[in-house]
């Protein structure tokens, strides 16, 4: 035990802590959802796949990106990362954001292709029933096999993307070099994303129905092509709303819970009502009320809520 100690108290006194985050800020993979990240935080918009061609692209590069986010999660489990200066907690602020990001855009992606695939099964149906020879047969079992492995990897790097999440919040909440306000900063900064990412992700999935449907519907009257337009949309975002974006729902919907609580917790007769939100700073000191106007503004909630329960009904 006093072995292991003295090596931990050696790796910190020389920064291994650092080093190992700078080297998980560079992973090749990973930094292109950094990037995205850091343009959002810019207000440059959420960039998702909107179509099933930028759906695979990114499914096609699952294997890289859970190597990757299995590297940070590996690092931020290592007991190296104390002290929790200011520099190392924005590092860890946007290396978990980072990876939260890289679980969106995989939800939405298998989104996008879960509709695809429900748009014409009865083609699908088809195209296998009259397969002339045994070399199409395993061609299109070879493909199902491939689908099946990229939902697996999909839901891999959302579940590490959250253990990275619930990881990173326990070593700021035990940290005596951290105080209250950073841990209620990183739940803001992680709602406000996924809340976003599921926005977002909703409009994505919609928007890419629609598209579907106006592709199938040419040649049909007017009168005919109107019809129960929202309902099939409906119907297809549902479908495509699969256990991603559940788990990433679920994950929001807790965090939002935490930081309301903290609310009840400052709330007092004589409080002022704030001005101004909170900022998206993980080293930022505001009021409970703040953050909460941060996330509550970030998206029409009640709509965001009402569609997710609808969809959940509908399941």
């Amino acid at each position: 035990m006093m072995f292991i100690t003295n090596n931990i108290n050696t790796l910190q006194g020389i920064g291994a802590g650092d080093v190992l985050l700078d080297m998980c800020l560079n992973l090749p993979h990973l930094s292109r959802y950094m990037r995205k990240y850091q343009a959002y935080m810019n207000k440059k918009g959420f960039s998702l796949p909107g179509n099933h061609a930028e759906a695979h692209i990114i499914r096609h590069s699952l294997h890289a990106v859970v190597n990757d986010i299995n590297i940070v999660h590996s690092v931020v489990s290592l007991p190296l990362l104390e002290p929790l200066t200011p520099s190392k907690l924005e590092k860890l602020s946007l290396l978990t954001m980072s990876c939260l990001y890289c679980s969106i855009a995989n939800a939405t992606a298998s989104s996008i292709v879960g509709v695809s695939n429900a748009i014409s099964p009865k083609c699908t149906t088809n195209a296998a029933n009259n397969a002339s020879n045994n070399q199409g047969s395993n061609h299109s079992q070879s493909a199902k096999g491939a689908e099946e492995d990229y939902d697996s990897l999909a839901i891999t790097v959302v579940e590490k993307s959250l253990e990275i999440f619930g990881i990173i919040s326990n070593i700021i909440k035990h940290s005596t070099r951290a105080g209250g306000h950073i841990l209620q900063n990183h739940l803001l900064i992680g709602v406000w994303l996924l809340v976003a990412g599921l926005q977002a992700q909703l409009t994505v999935s919609s928007f890419s129905s629609s598209t579907d449907k106006t592709k199938e519907e040419k040649g049909k009257s007017p009168s005919k092509a109107r019809d129960g337009t929202s309902r099939i949309n409906l119907m297809k975002v549902q479908q495509g709303f699969g256990v991603l974006s559940v788990a990433l729902a679920s994950h929001a919907l807790t965090l939002m819970s935490a930081l309301l609580d903290d609310v009840a917790v400052e709330a007092h007769a004589d409080a002022a009502v704030p001005t101004e939100p909170a900022p998206l700073d993980i080293l930022a000191m505001s009021s409970a009320l703040q953050r909460a106007m941060t996330f509550l503004q970030e998206a029409p909630l009640n709509h965001l809520l009402f569609y997710l329960a609808t969809i959940s009904y509908r399941k």
